[in-house]
């Protein structure tokens, strides 16, 4: 029995080495290798990682091929967790050896968590590990030659699964420390594969911990390389980028809920190259916030930014997208008490970008390497640069929208919170980083307490920006200013609006706008006396060239002021309602007064220097005043006096900062009932103090109204009588001297009235001695000084006059027709008309009007009215009128004819020049052709060049500005040239005298119907001019039949 035992146990016996060989590879793979695995996986990371690992349970099954790992953790050196793992479990397959690749039909990892940390230092958690294990390797005596190119380790995974898988994420660089975790990583691949031309299906689910979702589904091949598939991404990501930098943030946020996605195809094509295109981007943002910081107020709140069908492609590098759309935002600006606005200061405490020490350093290490790089292998370096020579990336984007925005600014300085609101919607199309590309953009904002602001027009971004388009603003209201001019006046601005219109360009080195502008229905009130202190219907610019190149210019066709009123007053105590309603500096806040004084003394050089830069180039053609009206109040005096003038128009001429001709001024208006105010002259604003003339003269002004003045000065009323004032000022190397006069009519003095400080004077002898036969006392008024401190005013004028007044007594027949309506002393039968002219003035009508009432007591009177006419005065001012209505013909025909681009001077030029040779005045030969007479041929030596009539108005060259020809000095010249030739019809001057008598005519029967049968218009006659310039029209009276 025993041998029979041995000898089936002989090691002869094949069975016996494989039954052995089992059992040894059974303990090798249950027993033996899960324990060497333990052993070695926690020998080693505790030698060479410094790591504490434990291993709940490793098992093997050898003849399953199947690999089991089960609670797995490593703790790092201090204590803190690394990574966890609930279960690995692999499933080889024996299928590798026929398909010469490493097979596993299974690669399931369950549970993995892992804990990244990075230190204030910059390291973390894991490359700490990694330095530990690179410190503890074995030294190499040689270093391993690279790899071959080739295909890739043959690998195939039928099913790879990371399920439940987390991620705690740690980082003490930010000021404040940031925690974030991925709560759930969920991957499944099917057949990853490196054999070639295999694909894997692959859908990957990643959810942080505030909820936010990455998916990512497709398909992959890594050999060769090939991905494509679909990535979309749910929740509140921006919230996670805020939590991370939210210690260098002065404001919050909240919201912000994206939801995107975006198709992507990756990978090598034929020849080699690696691509990408990413496709069908869609991004939307909505609900975020933010808010100050410290305040908590909102800032911004953006609820809709949206991309819409975006590409990209490289290597092509391209960008596009169908639509950028931003909806509904609102921006919270706020300027606060002490000045600061909230945005300016937000920027201003946003951390400025600093390296740290160790990244400077790894820096300039890396520099250094690439520099020695360079040194050793220059050929390898001009390669690579040769690579990196790529196309630049072209962007565009097919619409820009900006859809319904607030912007919102509420100013905290002025005394009342100013609030105003803006709403904007702006489109951008054709967006483009290609050069010379044009973009159109079409904007409106809406303001909320009235009016509207339009720009649309071309924009080119690159290679320069330029701009073409158009600008409009409708009505804004001014009312929103109140605060703003509380602290400087008591004054409320009731009402007004302001508009333009026009277009801009803007280039690389010029900017221009062309439009016109206006300001309508403006109402100031006077709050201390609730009344009405400045008004005006409108004020138009037009025609307005505003251009900045080398040096900024201005150019205005007109300026047109409706119906302006103006109230000033004189109170009791001396002071004036406009100096009331100013508020000067010492009534406000001494502490700001003393800031406001120290930084004017800090910028007094500024100023000077300042003033002494040259004025802009400004050009204004003309400027028009319609139906002015002031009231004048005078308190101070025994008597209240008040006088209003109205229907005060006309209008200024040219007026250049680039030319010596003056402007020229001529204004007319009514005082009180019957009087007027012409105000005439010449002055360049721009140096008044070099050469000024204006006269200002008032006619039939009424006395009476002046007795509260004649009270105060000599204690007597004036009961009748009529005023006529003539103040003419020339201004010289800033020396005023004046040579006025003062006419009184028919003076009839009243009672005395006692007033302390009133002069004793004998006025009812002066009055008789003075006089003249006609009615007129005549006193010359000289006035000069520095025009710094003139000693002269209207109050003077009134005083001197009436120290010389008398009375006389004209006889006449129309003295004694006076006397029947109370106007004894006053001549009615000579009516005066301005020269070319067949209108009544106010002061005339009233003449005829009592005139009228005379006749009406005698019926048996019969008036005879001549046509007059003074051939001398009436033939140049109706010249000058045909001559002026020419010019203005010929300038519209030019501005027609395409010469629109040219100013109102420049085309008036043009016109001038054009006449002047059509009359055989001039001819268009330039300087160079003309003969060299030294001075311009007289009318009897034929034709002038126009060449050498510009040579006489050249401005000369300075060192800042070239020669160029002064405009409205040689149109001035031009015209009286043409002026002395211009002809007038003799049926002109005929039908003139005859409106004259029909005008008279018309006035007395309108007066008093009944007349009719009274007046006869007669021959017409030759007259003279009076001392006025008016032409006289001198009645005559006979028997009736």
């Amino acid at each position: 029995m025993l041998e029979r035992t041995r000898h089936k146990l002989s090691p002869r016996r094949p069975w016996l080495w494989l039954l052995l060989t089992l059992l040894l590879y059974t303990l090798a793979g249950f027993v033996l290798a899960p324990w060497l695995i333990e052993r070695q996986l926690v020998s080693m990371s505790t030698v060479r990682a410094d790591l504490t690992t434990t291993v709940d349970n490793i098992d093997i099954n050898p003849y399953t091929l199947t690999f089991t790992l089960e609670g797995l953790d490593v703790i790092d050196s201090e204590a803190a967790p690394l990574l966890a793992l609930e279960r690995v479990f692999v499933n080889f397959e024996l299928i590798s050896a026929i398909r010469r690749a490493w097979s596993f039909d299974e690669f399931h990892i369950i549970g993995l968590n892992v804990a990244l940390e990075r230190y204030s230092d910059g390291g973390t958690n894991v490359g700490a590990v990694a330095e530990r294990w690179m410190a503890t390797a074995a030294p190499q005596e040689e270093a391993p030659e690279p790899p071959q190119e080739g295909e890739p380790v043959r690998l195939v995974i039928a099913d790879l699964v990371v399920a439940s898988a987390s991620l705690s994420l740690v980082d003490n660089v930010p000021e404040e420390r940031f925690e974030a975790r991925v709560d759930a990583l969920e991957l499944d691949v099917q057949n990853l594969s490196t054999l070639p031309d295999d694909t894997a299906g692959q859908g990957l689910t990643v959810t942080m911990g505030n909820g936010a979702v990455l998916n990512w589904t497709g398909t992959s091949s890594l050999y060769p390389l090939h991905s494509e598939g679909r990535v979309t991404l749910q929740g509140a990501y921006p919230g996670l980028a805020f939590e991370y930098f939210r210690s260098q943030l002065p404001f919050d946020m909240s919201g912000g809920e994206i939801d995107a996605a975006l198709d992507y195809r990756v990978g090598t094509d034929a020849d080699g190259s690696l691509s990408a295109d990413i496709t069908d981007i869609q991004f939307s943002m909505l609900d975020t916030l933010l808010s100050d910081g410290d305040s908590g107020e909102r800032l911004v709140s953006l609820p809709e930014i949206s991309l819409e069908n975006g590409e990209l492609h490289w290597p092509a590098n391209t960008v596009s997208l169908d639509v950028v759309r931003l909806r509904g935002s609102e921006f919270q600006a706020v300027r606060a008490p002490d000045g600061t606005i909230n945005f300016v200061a937000l920027m201003q405490a946003m951390p400025a970008p600093q390296a740290s020490a160790a990244s400077q350093t790894g820096q300039a290490s890396q520099t250094a390497q690439e520099s020695q790089e360079s040194q050793e292998s220059p050929t390898e370096t001009e390669a690579s640069d040769a690579d990196d020579a790529t196309d630049p990336w072209q962007i565009s984007v097919a619409e820009l929208a900006l859809e319904d925005w607030l912007l919102a600014f509420n100013d905290r300085v002025p005394e009342q919170n100013v609030t105003a609101e803006l709403g904007l919607n702006a489109t951008l199309v054709d967006i483009s980083s290609m050069p010379d590309a044009q973009m159109q953009l079409d904007s409106s904002v809406t303001v909320a307490s009235g009016g509207a602001l339009s720009l649309t027009g071309t924009l080119v971004a690159l290679p320069q920006l330029q701009f073409d388009g158009e600008i409009g603003l409708q009505d804004l209201e001014l009312a929103v200013l109140q605060p703003y001019i509380d602290p400087f006046a008591r004054v409320s601005l009731d009402q007004g609006r302001v508009g333009m219109d026009g277009t801009i360009a803007v280039t690389a080195n010029s900017q221009r706008y062309r439009g016109n502008m206006l300001l309508s229905d403006l109402a100031l009130t006077d709050r201390i006396e609730s009344e009405r202190l400045f008004s005006l219907d409108s004020l138009q610019v037009n025609g307005i060239v505003l251009e900045q190149r080398d040096e900024p210019s201005l150019n205005v066709d007109e300026i047109r002021i409706v119906s302006p009123y103006a109230r000033v007053e004189i109170r009791e105590d001396g002071t004036t309602n406009i100096g009331s309603v100013l508020i000067s500096s010492g009534e406000n806040d001494s502490e700001t007064g003393s800031e406001q004084e120290q930084e004017s003394g800090t910028n007094t050089g500024d100023d000077s220097t300042g003033t002494a830069t040259q004025l802009m180039a400004l050009l204004l053609d003309r400027m028009v005043i319609d139906s002015a009206r002031v009231d004048f109040a005078d308190r101070s005096l025994p008597l209240p006096f008040a006088v209003s003038m109205s229907s005060l128009g006309g209008d200024i001429s040219a007026l250049s900062t680039r030319s010596e001709q003056p402007a020229a001024i001529d204004l007319e208006g009514q005082v009180g009932e019957f009087g007027e105010v012409n105000i005439s002259g010449e002055l360049r604003p721009f140096a008044y103090t070099e050469n000024t003339q204006v006269n200002l003269a008032f006619r039939n002004i009424d006395m009476p109204t002046m007795s509260p003045y004649v009270i105060d000065f000599a204690g007597r009323r004036i009961d009748d009588g009529s005023l006529d004032v003539d103040l003419d000022y020339n201004i010289e190397d800033g020396r005023i001297a004046g040579d006025n006069e003062v006419i009184m009519r028919d003076l009839v003095l009243g009672e005395r009235v006692p007033h302390p400080g009133a002069a004793d004077l004998p006025l009812d002898l002066a009055v008789a001695l003075l006089q003249n036969s006609n009615g007129v006392i005549n006193l010359g008024v000289p006035v000069s000084g520095d025009i710094n401190n003139p000693q002269f005013g209207f109050g003077q004028v009134i005083r001197r006059a009436l120290t010389s007044a008398i009375t006389s007594i004209v006889s006449s027949p129309f003295r004694f027709l006076a006397g029947l309506v109370g106007s004894e002393d006053e001549d009615l039968a000579v009516i005066g008309f301005a020269a070319g002219r067949s209108d009544v003035s106010p002061a005339e009508q009233q003449k005829l009007i009592k005139l009228a009432d005379a006749l009406t007591q005698r019926p048996q009177l019969k008036l005879q009215v001549p046509p007059v006419l003074s051939t001398q005065a009436d033939e140049k001012a109706l010249a000058q009128r045909l001559l002026d209505q020419q010019i203005e013909t010929r300038m519209s025909a030019l501005q027609t004819s395409g010469a629109g681009d040219l100013t109102a001077t420049g085309r008036r030029v043009a016109a001038l020049e054009q006449m002047l040779v059509d009359e055989g005045m001039a001819t268009e030969e330039s300087a160079a052709d003309a003969p060299d007479t030294g001075e311009p041929a007289a009318d009897n030596e034929g034709p002038v060049s126009l060449g050498t009539l510009r040579l006489m108005h050249m401005i000369t060259a300075t060192d800042n500005e070239d020669a160029s020809l002064d405009e409205l000095a040689y149109a001035a010249s031009l015209r009286t040239r043409l002026l002395e030739q211009q002809a007038v019809p003799a049926e002109e001057l005929d039908a003139l005298a005859r409106q004259r008598a029909q005008q008279v005519l018309a006035v007395i029967t309108e007066s008093r119907e009944a007349l009719q049968a009274q007046v006869e218009v007669t021959e017409m006659i030759e007259t003279d001019v009076n001392d006025d310039g008016q032409v006289v029209m001198t009645l005559e009276v006979e028997i009736g039949g």
